[in-house]
């Protein structure tokens, strides 16, 4: 098989349109009942995330000189006014602990600087780089191909 030219190749991250949509009717048919069973209401199916969002985490991770981004599963309080006791996933920079042989997270409040850059730091929820807009409630505006 030859490849052409000037093509740009699939990234290491591709997978297969029918390996996501059996991915995602599996956790909604097989996860997300028991989740929204255990609430008495709908649990979370999806989140978005804007580029920019994701240009921000990405220029921490340089900073910080992470090698790569470890993603926990958590849920929100449940006196949080959009998202009570909703799953969400958080992002947490990673770096290689040679020591270990681990990769260790990156704890920002444990950093020397965040004294200097907590000063400037907006505490408004929306700018957080680990908050992603969640649907259910949030569906509005979100044309998702995998809903079926």
């Amino acid at each position: 098989m030859s490849v052409t030219k000037n093509v740009k190749p699939l990234p290491s991250t591709f997978i297969y349109q029918d390996v996501v949509a059996q991915r995602i009717k599996n956790y909604r048919e097989k996860k997300l009942p028991l989740l929204s069973n255990a609430m008495g209401k709908p649990d979370t199916e999806s989140g978005w995330y804007s580029l920019e969002q994701f240009e921000e985490l990405m220029r921490e991770m340089y900073y910080q000189h992470a090698d790569g981004l470890r993603i926990y599963f958590g849920a929100h309080s449940s006196d949080d006014h959009l998202y009570p006791d909703q799953l969400t996933v958080i992002f947490v920079p990673t770096f290689y602990n040679s020591e270990t042989d681990n990769h260790e997270d990156i704890v920002i409040e444990q950093s020397e600087a965040y004294a200097t850059r907590a000063v400037t730091f907006e505490k408004d929820v929306k700018k957080n780089i680990d908050t992603l807009t969640l649907c259910p409630p949030l569906c509005k505006n979100q044309t998702m191909v995998y809903t079926q």
